[in-house]
């Protein structure tokens, strides 16, 4: 039996070019999450360039059950931001996959965004009794609620 994949497309192009067309930048690059729920070992963070060759792994083994989740991106300070909700943790790592850190524990993550010129990452803690709006500055530190009782959760 062959394993299901889920590929997280998240649209994360990042091109060192300013202005002009990314899609036209030799150095652009898309960014995805892939997970599989039959062999978790190829669950990861992968990337390519913009006309789909060069794909490469950036992060894997990310083997927690569940696998990376939503994607952001911070092209000028080089770094990607995902939660890891099977370990309950908000994560950042370099564009190539080193420097690899822990921001917040004990959340569940998802649809993180960033504010950039705010300083901050947001996400949903989705746990599926008290799901909330939460966030902190871009190295994880001054976690706050923003908003909680949200529902039921699923």
């Amino acid at each position: 039996m062959r394993g299901i994949v889920i590929v997280v497309l998240l649209a994360a192009i990042v091109s060192a070019a300013a202005t002009g067309d990314a899609l036209a930048d030799p150095t652009a690059r898309i960014y995805w999450t892939e997970y599989n729920s039959y062999n978790p070992d190829l669950c990861r963070i992968a990337r390519s360039n913009v006309d789909g060759s060069g794909t490469e792994t950036v992060i894997d083994g990310l083997t927690d059950g569940m696998g990376a989740g939503d994607l952001a991106v911070d092209p000028d300070a080089g770094k990607l931001y995902w939660g890891n909700r099977g370990l309950a943790i908000l994560e950042r790592a370099n564009l190539d996959g080193t420097d690899r850190e822990t921001l917040c524990e004990g959340v569940y993550p998802v649809g993180v965004d960033l504010h950039l010129s705010a300083g901050k990452i947001y996400w949903t803690d989705y746990t599926y009794s008290e799901p909330r709006i939460c966030r902190a500055d871009l190295d994880g530190s001054d976690m706050e609620v923003l908003a909680e009782n949200l529902g039921d959760g699923c």
